[in-house]
Parts: structure tokens; C-alpha cells; sequence
């Protein structure tokens, strides 16, 4: 474009006379330009200045005409559709699109997958005109649609086998829609393979469906799930046999008990025939030291994968010990000394009585002086030991000295006697001889069996005294 020139001299403007000089042959572009006016030569103004003016094309504003405008939001369908309804109009420069506010394009955005998607249009700037900044035009949801499906459920009753099982029975999707997967727990990948788990508890499945392109996902989902804890089979343990009381702990099973599940097994002993029992303990553990009969069970106790069971109660028997029995001590004879009568029976268990006199576990002071029958008695009563009730132990006695001894010391005085006197001595031999001094301590049944020998002894003495007076 060509800018008029106009001439103003006092009130007046000149329209000819003059030559006008452009500082471009094109007068369109934005920017600063001058112009030159000189007098033609056949003006008749001959005082007319040669002026020269500078003068400027400003940038336009590219300006917006009208209101644009984004489509309606859609339910996806398969085919692309173009977001714009009312694409922008604007004085200068070329509307451009953008659903990132990075990527552009002259051409109007289209969408087909589902999300919400925001248009925005800018119109960039140049050496003529200013841009429009980028700018909203509104936001675009395609809706997916919605899946079929069927959730899954929990499996029901499950109990504890020792080996895994599923959680659940699978859910169902409409062929084409997505694709349904499952977790064990609020965490971790999702899988399309059932969770299963092994032990008794709690568990929490999460389930959820990858939508297929065009549809909308399932968000994850809870499903509670048990596995119950059972109790085992629990079988009898083998009692050990052929015990007898020993005073130490013994071992009163031969064999263990089992469980089903390999659950682990334990053991109670009762011995007051099952109406107590005692704390559960391990197999080494489970003896006994005290004759009698003890009942013993196996048992599961609760906890984790299993409910309290018990096999049934079995009886082993320790049986009571034959105690040691005491016996008279044979071949007592008076030695004018105190002397044991007795044997001990078993150490600390047999008691005593002596003479009738109070029980006692101790033979210390059983012990007779005087030749003689005595009355011992013993008895058992410990209950490791069987009983035994008050006997008489036979043959206690303490016999006499006896009468074979007197008599030869009666002779060897006599024969001293009269070997004395027929080898010279003299007559009061008979007398020594007589009065030979023989000390026998005897019972009252003995007293009158000595008093006759000793009569005899006596009257010997004198015969052969007289004798011997009347041949000399």
C-alpha cells in the first residue's frame, strides 16, 4: 500500500508542483519508512523546502472474531472423532491445535480412545502482527464403556490340608472387554492365575479387569477368604512293658504317637486315673519313677493349623519292687556280749519292731545279750514296694554254751588230780583237784544240771581221797 502525501503551505495544501520519493518501492511490511518531497522544477513555488519525513507501519494484534468451541464428550464406538465444533477465526496469522501445549498442528485435533482430552489453539506471531498465546478452548471426555462381568467368590469351607488351594472361583468377562486379574493382598502384581495359600487364616484377595480399548477398567476389589483349622487324627503311643520300680525315671513309652497333617504331637500324663493331667511335654520327657499305673495320651494342642485333638489314653504300669527281707543272723551263742539278732531287709523301706516295741526303719539297736529265743517282727508299707504285713522273722535266738564244754574241764581236773598223785604228790592234790573252780553262766533251766555235776565233781574228790589214805 501507497500512503497519500499532502503538501499544507500557510491554510493551503498543495496537490502538485512537488515530486514525492519512497525509501521503498513497497510501502506493506511493518516497520519505519521515510519519504522525500522535492519542487518540480516547473513549480512556480520556487521557496518550496525539500522536506524529508520518517514515518511507521505498526504490528497488528491478531484479533478473535468469534467464540470457539469443543465438541460434546462421547461414549467411545470405535471411530475417531474431531474434538473441534467451532474452530477459532482471528485477524491474522493461522490457528493452530494442540491437545499437549507441545505438540501443534494447523489441523483440528481428532480422538478415539477414552480419557479426557483438552484442546487448546494459539495463533503464533510475526513481524506484521502479534500472536495469541495458547489459549483453552474446553476439555473432551470419551467415555468407555462399561464391562460385563461376573466377580469372583470366595471358595467356601475351606480347611487346612498341608497343601495349597485356591482362594477363589474365578470370575468372568465378556469376551473382548478385558482382561480380569487377581493378588493376594493389597500389594504386589496382579496375575491371572487364582491365589491360593496353604495354612490356616485370614486372607484377602483383590480382583480387577484391564479394560479392553474402548471400555472402562474395574478397579480392584476385595474378597475375604478363610481357611479353617482342623484337628488331626491322633494316635494311640505304644506303652513300654515289663517295668518294675527302680528308683530312677524310666522311659514308660516304646513307640510314638502320630497325626495326621504331620501335626505335631505331644504328651499328658495322668496318675490319678485321668481326672488330672499334666502339662503337655515331648516324648523324651514322658516317664515316670513311682510304681503305679500312669495313663498317658497323645495330643495335639491348638494353634496355628490346628484344632485340640487327642488320641486315646493308654495305661502303663510300673509295678511295685519285691523288697529285700530281712533274716535271723544263724549261729548266736551267749558270749556274755550284745550281738546283732538280724540281717537288714531293703534299705529304708523295711521297718522293725523289737519285742513288740515301736516300728523302725533302723536295725541298730535290734541286738540280744542273754541266750535265748527273741521276737523280732518286720514289715513292708512304701507303695513302691509290695506290701507285706507284720512277720515274725523265724529263728532270732542267741543259743546257750554248751554242756560238752563243762564237762572237760571237770575231767581235765580230775586226771591233773590223780596224775599229780601218782607221780609223788602229795594228798592235798585230791583236796586242789576238788576244789577246781568251773564258772558256767546259765539260765534258771540250767541251774540244777549244774549244781549235780558240780555235786559229782565234789564227791569224786573225796572217794578218791579215802582211797588213796587207806592203800598208803
Amino acid at each position: 500500500q501507497t500512503p497519500a502525501v499532502k503538501l499544507k503551505k500557510g491554510e493551503n495544501y498543495l496537490t502538485s508542483g512537488f515530486n514525492v520519493e519512497w525509501s521503498s518501492t513497497e510501502i506493506k511490511n511493518a516497520g519505519s519508512y521515510t519519504v522525500t518531497v522535492t519542487a518540480d522544477n516547473t513549480n512556480t513555488y520556487d521557496d518550496l523546502a525539500t522536506p524529508t519525513k520518517k514515518f511507521w507501519i505498526l504490528k497488528a494484534n491478531s484479533a478473535l472474531s468469534n467464540t470457539p468451541a469443543v465438541i460434546d464428550g462421547f461414549t467411545w464406538d470405535g471411530e475417531e472423532h474431531n474434538l473441534v465444533k467451532t474452530a477459532p477465526t482471528v485477524s491474522f496469522g493461522t490457528v493452530e491445535y494442540s491437545l499437549d501445549q507441545q505438540n501443534w498442528s494447523s489441523s483440528a485435533p481428532k480422538a478415539k480412545d477414552t480419557g479426557t482430552y483438552s484442546v487448546y489453539y494459539r495463533v503464533q506471531g510475526t513481524d506484521n502482527w502479534n500472536g495469541i498465546a495458547s489459549t483453552k478452548i474446553g476439555d473432551v471426555v470419551v467415555n468407555g464403556q462399561d464391562i460385563t462381568a461376573t466377580a469372583p467368590t470366595a471358595v467356601d469351607e475351606l480347611k487346612y490340608t498341608g497343601v495349597a488351594q485356591n482362594l477363589i472361583a474365578a470370575g468372568t468377562v465378556t469376551e473382548g472387554q478385558g482382561t480380569m486379574k487377581y493378588r493376594l493382598g493389597a500389594s504386589g502384581a496382579w496375575s491371572t492365575t487364582l491365589p491360593q495359600a496353604t495354612n490356616a487364616g485370614n486372607y484377602t484377595v483383590q480382583w480387577m479387569v484391564e479394560a479392553a480399548e474402548g471400555y472402562n477398567d474395574i478397579a480392584a476389589t476385595n474378597v475375604a477368604v478363610s481357611i479353617a483349622a482342623v484337628a488331626p487324627t491322633v494316635s494311640k503311643a505304644t506303652g513300654a512293658t515289663g517295668l518294675t520300680y527302680n528308683k530312677n525315671a524310666q522311659a514308660l513309652l516304646s513307640a510314638a504317637a502320630t497325626a495326621s497333617l504331620n501335626a505335631p504331637v505331644k504328651y499328658q500324663i495322668s496318675t490319678d486315673g485321668g481326672n488330672t493331667w499334666g502339662a503337655a511335654t515331648a516324648y523324651a520327657n514322658v516317664k515316670g519313677t513311682n510304681a503305679g499305673t500312669y495313663k498317658i495320651k497323645a495330643i495335639v494342642e491348638a494353634g496355628g493349623n490346628f484344632l485340640a485333638a487327642a488320641g486315646d489314653a493308654i495305661d502303663v504300669t510300673i509295678a511295685q519292687k519285691q523288697a529285700a527281707a530281712p533274716a535271723a543272723i544263724a549261729g548266736l551263742v551267749y558270749n556274755k556280749n550284745a550281738q546283732a539278732l538280724i540281717t537288714a531287709g531293703e534299705e529304708g523301706i523295711v521297718l522293725y519292731s523289737f519285742n513288740g516295741g515301736a516300728w523302725t526303719t533302723s536295725i541298730d539297736d535290734i541286738k540280744g545279750t542273754n541266750a535265748g529265743d527273741y521276737n523280732v517282727q518286720y514289715n513292708v508299707e512304701d507303695a513302691n514296694y509290695k506290701a507285706v504285713a507284720a512277720t515274725a522273722i523265724s529263728n532270732v535266738k542267741i543259743a546257750k554254751i554248751s554242756g560238752i564244754v563243762v564237762a572237760v574241764a571237770i575231767v581235765a581236773a580230775i586226771v591233773g588230780g590223780i596224775l599229780w598223785n601218782n607221780f609223788g604228790g602229795s594228798n592235798s592234790a585230791a583236796a586242789d583237784a576238788s576244789s577246781v573252780e568251773v564258772s558256767v553262766e546259765a539260765s534258771a533251766e540250767d541251774s540244777a544240771v549244774e549244781s549235780t555235776e558240780a555235786a559229782s565233781v565234789e564227791e569224786a574228790a573225796v572217794e578218791d581221797s579215802a582211797s588213796e589214805a587207806s592203800s598208803n
